[in-house]
């Protein structure tokens, strides 16, 4: 009980501290340096002294994407970043790292700093996303840092490689957030695929807010045995940590945290990430499940067509054992009917 009670005073002085996210109608003025124009969106580029954002304004929504402090570009500008790397102590070596949405490649950037023999690959839908980051925010490819040009769903269908850790982190100008297609049954199945047997977790970042967040997190219980959420700042960002093969105790993750920071010397502190845990997490367990229609679109972006696939399981055509506590705790089975 102590260990409870202590667990909420810190969580309560950490919470009272944090910065506020950043929003465009802050008291800095920002000015408009650069924009690109696709058929997906429209991209723009908007500073205030040292900080630089990226901004979708396709729908008119002006929604910050990424954000960097020029002075300081391994520093995280806005929280979630930081909380997303929590899923480091579950692989502290990470290996194969996957990144789903590249932004201004803020994440990317930080992973490298702290592991630079890492293979980081990211996929990102939409090429002028790529231009923009490397225009303006100074992101840099390499062998050890690949982006891939492509839907996403389309990627990991195909892929053939496994990693140790997953961060999913694509964003659309709606009341959705994560594009549909990114948060079904199918498609969280497929990551459990290419998820390294020996440890691999997924990270994703979620907000509260959006329409269909008590299914996107019913979904996530349904197809992984262990979930856990973390709570980001104004309790709207949600960073969820989905582990097939360990579960871990609060306990044990302040343990690993406390470790891994003492290693690795982080820029903020990983054990403050780690009370963000939501140890009596609540959100509607009687919601459905998302699942993919009947027939999945998936846009190849490279060759300029459109893929049909068969969406009620995977793209082998084989059962999909599913594991999540929040139905049947491992005894569900989606069958592709092909």
């Amino acid at each position: 009980m102590l260990l409870y009670i202590l667990f909420f005073i810190i969580k309560l002085i950490v919470s009272s501290i944090q910065q506020p996210q950043q929003q465009c109608n802050c008291q800095r003025q920002y000015v408009l340096i650069g924009e690109a124009r696709s058929n997906l969106s429209l991209i723009q580029v908007y500073q205030s002294n040292s900080i630089r954002e990226l901004r979708l304004n396709t729908k008119g929504t002006n929604t910050i994407e990424s954000s960097i402090d020029l002075d300081r570009p391994l520093d995280s500008v806005h929280q979630y970043a930081n909380t997303m790397m929590i899923g480091l102590i579950w692989n502290m070596i990470p290996r194969h790292i996957l990144i789903i949405g590249l932004g201004a490649g803020i994440l990317p950037r930080i992973l490298r700093s702290y592991y630079p023999l890492a293979q980081i690959d990211i996929v990102e839908i939409d090429p002028n996303i790529l231009d923009v980051a490397r225009d303006y925010f100074d992101f840099q490819s390499d062998s050890r840092m690949n982006v891939i040009i492509h839907d996403a769903r389309y990627y990991i269908r195909t892929s053939v490689k496994k990693y140790d850790i997953i961060f999913s982190d694509a964003f659309l100008e709606t009341d959705e957030g994560t594009p549909y297609h990114l948060k079904t049954v199918g498609f969280l199945s497929e990551l459990k695929r290419i998820m390294a047997d020996d440890g691999g977790v997924l990270v994703s970042n979620l907000h509260r807010r959006y329409s269909d967040y008590n299914r996107l997190r019913q979904t996530y219980s349904f197809v992984y045995q262990y979930n856990y959420a973390f709570l980001g700042k104004g309790k709207c960002n949600y960073a969820i940590l989905a582990s097939v093969n360990e579960r871990i105790t609060y306990e044990e993750m302040l343990s690993r945290a406390r470790h891994l920071q003492d290693i690795k010397r982080f820029r903020f502190n990983l054990t403050a990430e780690i009370i963000k845990l939501e140890i009596e997490e609540q959100w509607n367990k009687n919601s459905d499940v998302l699942k993919d229609s009947v027939a999945l679109y998936i846009v190849d972006t490279q060759n300029e067509r459109v893929l049909q696939y068969d969406a009620k399981g995977t793209s082998e055509g084989h059962i999909v054992v599913l594991g999540g506590e929040g139905r049947g705790d491992g005894v569900n089975q989606l069958e592709n009917p092909q």
